[in-house]
């Protein structure tokens, strides 16, 4: 929980490293594409279960402009814009401008939901073969956190004369908050030298900065006995600060090339990133709050003392190179016989010419596969390299301090080498 790889990008890079970073804002995205399962780790150190790369929304040279007005229950009001099109009477620069204002209560008592969201982009496009887009964004969200409750003293569950609702709030109206602020900043470069080839680079910086502090049901010892009897429920107090900071870039190059029946599509890539999380955190006893009557109004006092901070900081660096190779063909007369895979490299002998009685005979020594249809053939190999340090930060006294130490050093090739391709 206090930091994870995840599996979440936006346009194609690592947006965030901790769960706490922040929520993406889906007013500001064109779509959400979903990888699922463990294909998700040709695009870097992600989860194995999958992956969802969410899209900005990119200027367009066709004019649009919205404008939206929303009020619920709960309260809630917000006031959103989005607007597109040339830049004045350009034919080269595009403009987007996207714009969110919340302002909203929750079912539960003493805890909103308010939102900031200002996102402008920019496209330069001097020719059908080359483009640059900036993308930025900038969010402030301002709510609270519904701390965990034992099932004895919830309603509905528990038992016991005092019980607590789920609209019922059990911290401090003027203690609790959890505010953030989230801003990124990059761009996107795409040049085609030819009908065959073409690169395409993007950079992004990223940064978060969270203050989360809550109050939470102290279980420990006879307390929940004592809340469920008497309704004086003993507290403590969680008192964090989260920063994160990030660069992500990724570069590749794919050639497209056609030999008579059979196309080919060759791809090399390089990605990396650096980040860093830095977490303080504090935790305490609070005062106590009387469940008959929810009177607030006590005072938290959170005792700072380095030598209490149960947080920590890690700094990731990681790099990857991807190829792959793909091979196929029209020709339904065609076969293909791959050669066994060794390494992370191998060459597919194929051809779409042979005369029809050497199809039919045996494929040659090592050969995977053997077929009459319309031929595909994928080549992947990728190299990742990831090191990670984790320490408790050193200006923090008291604390034993550990240096840096590579807790994850791996080179591993994308493919499984014992399945056999298929023809």
């Amino acid at each position: 929980m206090e930091s994870a790889t995840g599996g979440s990008l936006r346009d194609g890079l690592r947006l965030q490293n901790n769960s706490y970073d922040g929520v993406q804002e889906p007013y500001g995205l064109e779509r959400a594409e979903v990888i699922r399962g463990a294909a998700s780790v040709l695009y870097g150190q992600l989860s194995p279960g999958g992956l969802i790369n969410t899209v900005s929304k990119r200027p367009s040279q066709t004019p649009y402009h919205e404008i939206n007005l929303q009020a619920g229950q709960n309260d809630r009001k917000q006031l959103s814009a989005d607007f597109t099109g040339p830049l004045g009477d350009s034919e080269t620069l595009s403009y987007r401008l996207t714009l969110l204002d919340r302002k909203s209560d929750t079912a539960a008592d003493h805890i909103n939901n308010d939102k900031v969201y200002v996102a402008p982009a920019l496209t330069w496009r001097p020719d059908d073969d080359t483009s640059l887009t900036l993308l930025s964004f900038y969010q402030k969200t301002e709510t609270g956190f519904s701390a965990p409750l034992p099932y004895q003293l919830t309603k509905g569950v528990g038992s016991g004369k005092f019980q607590i609702g789920r609209h019922d709030f059990i911290g401090e109206p003027d203690y609790d908050e959890m505010n953030g602020e989230m801003s990124a900043l990059g761009y996107e470069f795409e040049h085609r030298f030819d009908e065959h080839t073409r690169i395409s680079n993007k950079l992004r910086y990223y940064q978060s900065d969270v203050t989360w502090r809550y109050l939470q049901v102290n279980t420990g010892g006879t307390n929940i006995a004592t809340a469920q009897t008497t309704g004086l429920l003993r507290r403590q107090y969680s008192d964090r600060q989260e920063r994160s900071r990030g660069l992500a870039s990724d570069t590749n190059i794919e050639s497209k090339w056609q030999f008579g029946d059979w196309q080919h599509t060759f791809l090399l890539g390089f990605d990396g990133y650096d980040t860093s999380y830095d977490s303080h955190n504090f935790r305490g006893n609070a005062p106590s709050l009387n469940l008959a009557t929810y009177t607030y109004g006590q005072p938290v006092v959170v005792n700072r003392d380095p030598a209490t901070d149960r947080g920590l900081q890690i700094d990731t660096l990681q790099k990857a190179s991807t190829s792959r190779t793909r091979s196929s063909s029209t020709n339904t007369g065609s076969c293909c016989w791959a050669g066994a895979m060794t390494g992370q490299t191998s060459t597919p002998n194929c051809s779409a010419t042979r005369p029809k009685a050497a199809r039919a005979t045996k494929p040659p020594p090592g050969a995977r596969a053997w077929s009459t249809r319309p031929t595909m053939a994928w080549r992947p190999t990728s190299a990742t390299a990831s090191r990670s340090f984790r320490w408790p930060a050193p200006t923090r006294p008291g604390k034993r301090s550990f240096p840096p130490r590579a807790s994850n050093m791996k080179w591993a090739s994308a493919i499984n080498p014992k399945a056999a391709p298929r023809c």
